[in-house]
């Protein structure tokens, strides 16, 4: 749990993060009080210029302002994501990228752990076709289909 990034925060530099999965991520004041706290999935400080594709941003919280994407200086560049259902909302000082969807991802059963993706996921062949690691979080090659699934999981 961070004031900032409750997912992931990252205070300099410009970092690439593709094909990642931020659900139920939470940023909460780092001592209990009532200050302010952004980007409950992701949280950038810096003024550099973050490259945020193909991740599922979803269903993170922070107590005062965006839950999904924050960056408080900087161009971040996002494309091929799904960032939705975040308290607050989804994107702060960070434009959604042409091919960025808010939906839900359908995934299998988020409660209990199980974050693959089920069939008739919006996220399903809708990854950056161009930008993408060769495997996705369990060894499965990418793509699986007609291009790359969002998220950490390639739909089989």
């Amino acid at each position: 749990m961070s004031s900032f990034g409750g997912g992931l925060y990252s205070e300099t530099g410009s970092p690439t993060l593709e094909n990642n999965t931020f659900i139920g991520n939470a940023a909460m004041p780092w001592d209990g009080g009532s200050g302010n706290c952004w980007g409950g999935g992701l949280a950038f400080s810096d003024s550099g210029s973050p490259i945020i594709l193909s991740n599922i941003v979803v269903s993170n919280t922070a107590c005062s302002g965006v839950g999904g994407i924050y960056s408080s200086s900087g161009t971040p560049v996002s494309d091929y994501n799904d960032v939705w259902n975040n308290t607050g909302g989804d994107y702060d000082n960070v434009t959604p990228g042409v091919h960025d969807i808010s939906a839900d991802p359908l995934l299998v059963d988020p409660v209990n752990g199980d974050f693959h993706l089920s069939a008739g996921s919006p996220c399903i062949d809708a990854g950056d076709p161009a930008n993408y690691p060769p495997t996705d979080f369990e060894g499965d090659l990418r793509p699986q289909g007609l291009a790359p699934d969002i998220g950490a999981d390639e739909y089989r």
